[in-house]
């Protein structure tokens, strides 16, 4: 089994949400605490990039969970990319790695699982989530493109990359669930459905 790090992107400001959407309520924990406790089932190796709002965030990160603050957050998902990878590189120097969102909590452990699996039956191929319009994160990338990754920026990021290289990329299904929560009310439905905490 390859070694797969995982990299989270939580460096945002949630602009749209009017407050830190990695600290809202989700289940027993919070959307970020929710994520990380999928992603431990399929790999020990996580980093999470902080940016806005860190000072808030950090805090509440478990004392065994590895961070990096993006001082150029603002510049956009790209930086966060290419930092997280570069971390990642230094400390693991994994054989691929995974980036997910903090704000897509529908997608759980068994379809990390699966994005995993795929790559497990492609390992030269990257492995990223089908969208209407395109394909994005989650997304796995080999260790072949980790170089590519550390040049991403503010005006060229994972979807940018993913189109160019379409024919190394094997599409994922998320059955529906990678729903990004933006905004309040957006939030606020998907939470009353699927995000109330466990009695």
């Amino acid at each position: 089994m390859p070694k797969v790090a995982v990299l989270v992107l939580a460096a945002g400001a949630s602009t749209r949400m009017g407050k830190p959407k990695q600290l809202l309520p989700w289940k027993n924990t919070t959307l970020l605490g929710h994520v990380i406790s999928n992603l431990r089932v399929v790999s020990k190796h996580i980093l999470v990039v902080l940016g806005a709002n860190h000072e808030k965030i950090l805090p509440t990160l478990p004392s065994y969970l590895e961070s990096v603050i993006n001082i150029a957050w603002q510049s956009g998902m790209g930086t966060s990319i290419a930092l997280g990878v570069g971390e990642l590189e230094k400390s693991v120097n994994p054989e691929a790695i995974l980036i997910c969102l903090v704000d897509q909590p529908l997608i759980d452990a068994e379809l990390f699982k699966k994005i995993i699996d795929l790559h497990n039956l492609n390992p030269s191929k990257i492995i990223a989530t089908t969208y209407v319009g395109g394909k994005g994160v989650p997304a796995l990338f080999p260790k072949k493109y980790f170089n590519a990754l550390k040049q991403f920026s503010a005006d060229y990021g994972a979807r940018h990359f993913l189109k160019s290289n379409k024919n190394e990329v094997i599409p994922f299904d998320s059955d529906g669930k990678a729903v990004d929560l933006d905004t309040p009310a957006n939030y606020d439905a998907y939470w009353k459905k699927h995000g109330r905490e466990l009695l």
